[in-house]
């Protein structure tokens, strides 16, 4: 499923809301998409008339639909997809190394870039929103940057890149990320960083950009598996860099040729303006772009924002993860509203003991984690209200730490005490009687 393939398949299902009216760049196309998402309206909004380019943006793609959705096609979910990979992998055999095995689903290279794409003048003929009143200047919010480490390998990450001129961006990228990762070995090697960013690709693309995967899994041939269809590429005519071939808008350039730019502040997902902070310039020399291009956008803050449900789709992958990589770990869940910061509930078996979690905590999808609340197999991770009264009533002087940066709440004891159960034949026998009398339909904490 292509982007416009996925627009089309919004508004068949009336998730996707069409604004045809006049709207200013400058702040109001941003505060149009927070209101609309404040009234738990659960669809995409395209903005078609921005006052300063022909290009129309579309924001919140991602919040009326989960990464099921996301991966639809010949696959019946990510969820489902995932689990059918065979057991042995990511043990003694790499998920790398077994999606090597899945050829049908390899990306193809064509030469030439989609006819489709014209030549754009400057950075400034793109819909280039400012999003919140501190905001440094406009920036590109849902692209995705694909990169080529100097081993051959790719990557594909969604950074914020910040407009420092016509054909100037700074490349926000968190510490320790691979695309920072990459620069640095091109750095050393005293090289530029070929990159190509581009805008409007498949969503299953864009969310496998977002997945914490292995360095040495390619992740455009990983969306392809999970979408159950290869995602057909063209080379990029400077780098030959891989890029899908249904996008909006391509930019391609290099990493280093200037000198670092101070980038921000920005408004970002935790309600705060980031501080500002040196960043590494992309020197664009080639734009492309589709005569009526929509470009998507997000808007970043505090929910109900799209940020929390493009963390919120990660979830499968990282308790697909988590439950091959350890075998005492039962479920894992994001806890609502904090997905972003990568705050975790973390269900497990008795027998794990405190080498286990200290191996947990260090795992690398636990990676600037926040908090993590660790819960035995009797809780239910389905209800919040049970997780919160559980992690209350244990005795925080005892089970409340941090490790390292992360704060942990160890909610799977309560000290010596016994905990109460109820005498297991008589549940059985209640749970019997009250199926004769349907009466089992309503379950409560």
């Amino acid at each position: 499923m292509n982007f416009r393939q996925h627009l089309a398949w919004l508004k068949s299902r009336h998730q996707l809301l069409t604004i045809d009216q006049q709207v200013d760049c400058h702040l109001e196309a941003a505060e149009i998409v927070r209101q609309l998402s404040h009234q738990s309206l659960p669809s995409a909004i395209h903005l078609q008339k921005l006052d300063s380019s022909r290009f129309s943006v579309v924001a919140n793609l991602f919040f009326p639909c989960g990464s099921d959705d996301v991966f639809s096609g010949a696959r019946d979910g990510f969820c489902d997809a995932l689990a059918a990979i065979p057991d042995a992998v990511p043990g003694t055999l790499s998920l790398a190394a077994w999606l090597n095995t899945q050829s049908d689903y390899a990306y193809l290279l064509q030469d030439q870039l989609c006819s489709d794409l014209k030549k754009v003048e400057t950075l400034y003929d793109l819909p280039l929103l400012r999003y919140w009143p501190g905001d440094a200047g406009p920036y590109l919010s849902l692209s995705v940057a694909i990169v080529r480490a100097l081993d051959g390998t790719i990557h594909c990450g969604v950074y914020r890149l910040q407009v420092q001129g016509p054909r100037q961006l700074t490349a926000h990228c968190l510490p320790g990320s691979r695309t920072q990762q990459i620069y640095r070995d091109y750095q050393q090697a005293g090289q530029e960083m070929p990159m190509v960013v581009v805008m409007g690709i498949d969503p299953a693309v864009l969310l496998s950009a977002l997945l914490p995967l292995d360095t040495d899994v390619d992740p455009i041939g990983f969306a392809g598996w999970m979408q159950g269809e290869a995602i057909s590429c063209c080379a990029s005519p400077e780098h030959g860099l891989p890029m899908p071939s249904h996008c909006e808008v391509v930019l391609e350039g290099v990493v280093g040729r200037d000198d670092p730019k101070m980038d921000g502040p920005h408004g970002n997902f935790r309600g705060t303006y980031t501080t500002p902070v040196l960043c590494p310039v992309m020197t664009v020399d080639q734009i492309w772009g589709r005569e009526d291009a929509i470009c998507p956008v997000t808007v970043v803050g505090p929910p109900p924002a799209e940020s929390y449900c493009l963390a919120r789709a990660r979830l499968p992958y990282v308790k697909w993860r988590m439950t091959r990589d350890f075998e005492w770990v039962t479920d894992v869940k994001w806890i609502e509203t904090a997905e972003y910061h990568n705050a975790l509930i973390v269900q497990i078996k008795d027998y794990c003991n405190e080498n286990g979690r200290d191996v947990l905590f260090d795992h690398q999808l636990m990676k600037g984690a926040s908090m993590v609340v660790l819960v035995d197999q009797s809780a239910d991770l389905s209800c919040p209200e049970q997780i919160v009264w559980q992690c209350f009533n244990v005795p925080w002087r005892e089970v409340v730490y941090y490790h390292k940066e992360t704060l942990v709440v160890d909610a799977t004891q309560i000290g010596s005490r016994q905990r109460l159960e109820s005498d297991s034949q008589v549940r059985r026998r209640v749970e019997q009687r009250l199926k004769r009398w349907n009466l089992d339909m309503h379950r409560g904490l």
